[in-house]
């Protein structure tokens, strides 16, 4: 590891961020018709079962639009496995298989939303440190991926049925349509 100050002719990449034009109102809406108690300004992305919070960085700090929306959708997914929706089993710890799995689990749920949605999700930094355990508990029970894959495909589906009325719940469908 070197310091930005000891690398001759390095030129750090630039990044656009996001701006608030850059914003989906139908992807908002969706988010925002969860109820879900989303906080921004923070460092990290993370759902905290206790106190049901999904912590978020501020949209600004993204690279681009579909990482913030790719999180955001990552985070509510993680949501629906509180014990007062599909119940899922959140006390998992980094590193270990139930932690892998509900990872596996929010990440899908994110892509099939995002797809959904129309916007292409982005990899996330964090994928790399994840992607040898999803292997790991794959190989080892091959029916994973297909449990894995319905709890994803769950936890759209209640995302989209959470919606109330003014939201159109069907973005879902109409989108794949």
């Amino acid at each position: 590891m070197f310091n930005r100050a000891q690398v001759d002719g390095w030129t750090p990449p630039h990044h656009q961020l996001t701006t608030s034009a850059d914003r989906d109102s139908r992807a908002d809406a969706w988010i925002a018709g969860t109820g879900a108690a989303i906080t921004y300004g923070h460092n990290h992305a993370a759902y905290l079962p206790q106190p049901d919070r999904i912590e978020l960085p501020d949209r600004h700090q993204f690279v681009d639009t579909a990482g913030f929306y790719s999180t955001s959708t990552h985070g509510l997914c993680h949501w629906t496995g509180h014990p007062t929706r599909l119940a899922r089993d959140l006390t998992g710890r980094f590193g270990d298989d139930a932690c892998a799995a509900e990872e596996l689990v929010a990440e899908l749920g994110a892509a099939i939303a995002c797809a959904h949605l129309g916007i292409t999700p982005t990899a996330r930094d964090d994928h790399a440190s994840y992607l040898a355990h999803w292997l790991r508990i794959l190989d080892a029970d091959p029916e994973t991926l297909f449990i894995v894959a319905a709890r994803a495909l769950a936890a759209v589906d209640h995302i989209d049925a959470s919606q109330p009325d003014t939201v159109d719940s069907d973005v879902l469908e109409e989108v794949s349509a």
